[in-house]
């Protein structure tokens, strides 16, 4: 071999160019040489050596064929070289910075040195102080990026590399910066109850479960329903039904809810607001509940060796046409005094025992005579036999009419149940005795499943049982108790009822009654057990016991009079 070419040729389409012809001294084997070439473009191609010798031969690497009269200069006389552009230089990231200031989240503000021949950057991050950044979370033609989706008290690092689109090059990555956004941030209760009972106001108290960063500003209480829920300022109340936000600029920062649907329920929420902003946020679910049944008199004394309860309910408290107290007095009228061996108590709602007057006399017991159904059947004489009632029920035609009258002529009707069993008091309709005076004897148990009603001032009724005395749930009225004065009010009982055990108002269960009115007096020697429980106890008594002057006045003179010497003594 005497002579050496180079050559280079696209490697898509045959078209040498050359690079270098070398004579040299003749040699026999291998030959090395080195030369510079520069690439003409980006792009793959071919670089062959030929080799000549003196007596004509020739070889070449030429991957295209070899030339007829050409031999092969062997595999290492042509290489490919995959020409490249240089990437993008790197670019230089600046430290970050972050604002909370006007916006609901902390954003941190990137910016970088601009690469030359780049057409975009790609932005990396990864959380933690000591992470490597490898997740991109923007692609960005400008020298800077805004990443609000950071969370406040987190480290972050960031960097950044540029990308050229023509030949999809990047740079390398740039240096790394670490941030961590600390903007206001707040941790609070909302202290309250779970339930509020109809038309009853509660309380709720944003309190601190961990001291804020920063300074807060307002809260906004919201109710998911005002008409279920209404809220306002903690020195409303009752607050008015429809109102479902309130602001609190105070530092107490809390809210008064007051229910107005039984069963419903709605969510209270409250938004602690700090740099414009809400910051934190706390919720509770509220149920509205039934409050509690309760029973109420008008005039007349109330008596029991034992306690006195009846807890009358805020929302009567605070509703202008509920009389909140457990004895209605009537200007002018007897007002009664409630007399307890125990302890006299209306709940912790607001009621009294009197709007007008407050009396009441606790650890005092009665101490008269042992009334019992003996005692008053014994009155009549024993030649005088009240009227026999031996079938079950007692209706309002039998009382209507017959009995034994006793004395003779004094409009006092006498009647004794004589069946097994206890008395079934029922008619088809309402027993309605006018002005008739009619006295029924039960010695066992009574069960009243009918309305009875007296003409005021002329008719009465005396039932005197040896048992107890059970009112059926279906003997009720409408609710018309805290409009009720003399006269406007239509009883479902009237008439004196003694029970030796106890008098049972009835009920069809827990929140499925009707009120329960009964003028007259009624005296249980065992116990009056309230059964009642309304719909909505809120604004009406379930019990309502209306002191009748004229069935004192009426009661019969023969079970009431007494055995009396009067003697005058001179003077």
């Amino acid at each position: 071999m005497n002579s050496l070419e180079g050559w280079w040729s696209p490697a898509t389409v045959e078209s040498w160019t050359n690079i270098f012809d070398h004579n040299i001294s003749p040699v026999s084997g291998s030959y090395s040489t080195t030369q510079s070439w520069s690439c003409p473009g980006v792009g793959n191609y071919f670089v062959v050596c030929n080799a000549y010798d003196n007596q004509g031969g020739q070889c070449t690497g030429n991957p295209f064929g070899i030339p007829p009269g050409w031999a092969s200069c062997g595999p290492g006389s042509v290489q490919t070289v995959n020409c490249i552009d240089s990437p993008p230089p790197a670019v230089t990231l600046n430290a970050a910075t972050w604002t909370c200031t006007g916006i609901p989240t902390p954003r941190v503000d990137l910016s970088w040195t601009a690469s030359a021949g780049a057409d975009d950057y790609h932005v990396f991050r990864c959380t933690g102080a000591a992470c490597l950044p490898t997740t991109q979370i923007a692609q960005t033609a400008l020298t800077s990026y805004s990443d609000n989706t950071v969370v406040s008290g987190t480290t972050y690092n960031y960097r950044v590399r540029a990308h050229r689109h023509s030949d999809n090059i990047y740079s390398s990555y740039s240096n790394t910066v670490s941030v961590s956004p600390l903007c206001s941030s707040c941790n609070y209760s909302l202290a309250g109850s779970a339930s509020i009972s109809m038309l009853s106001t509660e309380t709720y108290t944003l309190t601190e479960v961990s001291p804020p960063v920063g300074t807060v500003t307002q809260v906004n209480f919201t109710s998911t329903d005002g008409n279920i829920i209404s809220i306002g300022d903690s020195l409303t109340s009752p607050v008015p039904v429809g109102q479902s936000s309130y602001t609190d600029a105070t530092a107490v920062y809390s809210m008064n809810a007051t229910a107005y649907s039984i069963g419903a329920s709605a969510t209270l929420r409250a938004g602690v607001i700090m740099d414009g902003f809400e910051r934190c946020d706390v919720s509770i679910g509220v149920g509205v509940t039934n409050t509690s049944a309760w029973w109420q008199t008008k005039e007349g004394d109330l008596v029991t060796n034992g306690d006195m309860f009846s807890e009358i309910p805020g929302g009567c408290v605070t509703d202008v046409l509920c009389n909140e107290s457990l004895i209605i007095y009537d200007t002018g009228d007897f007002p009664g005094v409630p007399q307890a061996g125990g302890s006299i108590d209306v709940g912790a709602n607001g009621g009294v025992i009197s709007l007008v007057y407050n009396w009441r006399a606790e650890g005092t017991t009665y101490d008269g005579p042992a009334l019992s159904y003996s005692y008053f059947r014994n009155k009549l004489p024993s030649s005088v036999i009240p009227q026999a009632v031996a079938v079950n029920p007692l209706s309002g035609a039998t009382l209507a009419a017959g009995g034994t009258e006793y004395p003779v002529g004094s409009g006092y009707h006498y009647y004794e149940y004589t069946g097994g069993g206890g008395l079934q008091i029922l008619n088809a309709g309402d027993i309605d005795l006018g002005s008739r005076k009619v006295i029924v004897f039960a010695p066992g148990n009574v069960s009243i499943e009918s309305k009875i009603l007296v003409q005021n001032g002329l008719g009465s009724f005396v039932l005197i049982s040896g048992g107890n005395i059970s009112v059926a749930p279906a003997v009720s009225g409408p609710q018309e108790f805290s409009t009720c004065t003399d006269n406007n009010c239509t009883p479902d009982l009237e008439g004196i009822y003694f029970s030796e055990a106890a008098y049972q108002t009835g009920s069809a269960g827990v929140g499925a009654d009707s009120p329960l009115h009964v003028r007259g007096i009624v005296v249980a020697w065992d116990q009056v057990v309230m059964q009642r429980d309304l719909p909505d106890n809120s604004l009406t008594p379930a019990e309502f016991f209306e002191f009748g002057y004229d069935q004192l006045m009426l009661f019969p003179p023969t079970l009431g009079e007494r055995n009396i010497v009067w003697r005058e003594v001179a003077p």
